[in-house]
């Protein structure tokens, strides 16, 4: 949806990963996780557990634009 050709991650989750190779984007990346987890290290990232169960691109945009004014508040 955002015409992304290629991504660089320091620290990507392997779900990240494979919605990533199964969309051909090339991807490069420091370390792979089994998921990213917030700050205080209590939970997922916010924008992991945002998409975490959507498989549709287009419901996952939408839910990391709301995921995103959410945490702008």
């Amino acid at each position: 949806l955002l015409n992304i050709k290629c991504l660089y991650a320091r620290v990507i989750s392997q779900p990240a990963l494979t919605v990533l190779q199964q969309a051909g984007i090339a991807t490069e990346y420091d370390q792979l996780v089994t998921a990213i987890q917030n700050r205080t290290k209590d939970g997922f990232c916010p924008m992991e557990r945002a998409v975490w169960d959507i498989d549709s691109p287009e419901e996952a945009l939408v839910a990391i634009q709301c995921t995103l004014e959410q945490l702008s508040k």
